[in-house]
């Protein structure tokens, strides 16, 4: 999903200025000082709005290891969590409003997707936020500002900064221009549903079973082991797949199974009683879970 970051929408002409894109993602040199007050430039610049408090600001693009690493005790994790809950309020809303055919349950589907980890790194990158994170010289050297769970965190605790500082407006006009500006295109909720709930949810249409999962095999060392799960019902496969954990090979197995169920009529495979192995196999990578 493209975060569909676009310059200088919702925002107020003698304050913001319209973020600039062409910040790359470089990591910092100089002293503290310098370092810190490059990170505050290139943020606001990023972000197309000037903060009264730079010390907020400071603080929300401070990551715990370069607190430590300066023996200070402030980091953004707090505001972490208050932006995580400006993000969730902002996004219900828009879904809310946008999406009047949806009950509940796929309501919450979309949500999952846009306030996910993966689509707050995103938007972090797009924004350029990932060069003005500060870190700790370990954290930098293990690849901290490339890291998924850095990129969402700083993006969750410059909302927050932002709802702090010019309150909750300004907070959805960033939005509005990142992770919401893709809100107005999603027709359907199915592509975003988990494989396991769109394999139980198609078999339900036409039966009422529930599909059975079981490991059939696990090889590989005890540190990265990998799982093969087939998907059953009434004792009939399938699809069968692989991952590094349980989760991940039932997730392939239910995505296995749906490409089957696309070709072949359940009714047709559960009449062919089909056990052998010549089934839709296929994997899911990722570390052990």
């Amino acid at each position: 999903m493209s975060a569909g970051v676009r310059s200088g929408e919702g925002v107020d002409a003698d304050e913001d200025t319209g973020p600039d894109t062409d910040l790359g993602g470089e990591a910092m040199a100089g002293s503290p000082e310098e370092r810190e007050e490059e990170a505050l430039r290139r943020a606001q610049d990023c972000l197309g709005t000037r903060f009264q408090s730079k010390d907020l600001l400071r603080l929300a693009l401070t990551h715990r290891s370069y607190a430590n690493e300066q023996g200070r005790g402030d980091y953004n994790e707090r505001l972490e969590f208050l932006g995580d809950a400006v993000i969730g309020l902002l996004v219900t809303e828009e879904l809310y409003r946008l999406h009047t055919e949806l009950e509940e349950g796929g309501l919450t589907q979309l949500k999952s997707v846009l306030v996910s980890r993966k689509v707050q790194a995103s938007v972090a990158q797009e924004l350029g936020l990932d060069a003005c994170i500060l870190l700790g010289m370990s954290e930098e050297k293990t690849g901290g500002r490339e890291r998924t769970s850095t990129l969402a965190n700083v993006f969750e605790a410059v909302v927050g900064a932002m709802y702090l500082e010019r309150g909750l407006e300004t907070a959805r006009a960033l939005l509005r221009r990142t992770v919401l500006s893709e809100v107005a295109t999603i027709q359907s909720p199915e592509e975003f549903k988990d494989p396991k709930t769109r394999l139980q949810e198609l078999i339900q249409k036409s039966r009422n079973d529930q599909p059975s999962y079981h490991v059939v095999r696990t090889a590989g060392p005890d540190h990265s082991p990998t799982f093969t799960v087939t998907v059953a019902i009434r004792g009939v496969e399938l699809g069968r797949g692989t991952g590094g954990n349980k989760k991940q090979a039932e997730s392939a197995a239910a995505v296995a199974a749906l490409k089957r169920l696309r070709k072949t009529e359940l009714t047709a495979i559960l009449a062919s009683g089909d056990r052998d192995d010549a089934l839709p196999d296929a994997r899911v990578d990722g570390p052990p879970g």
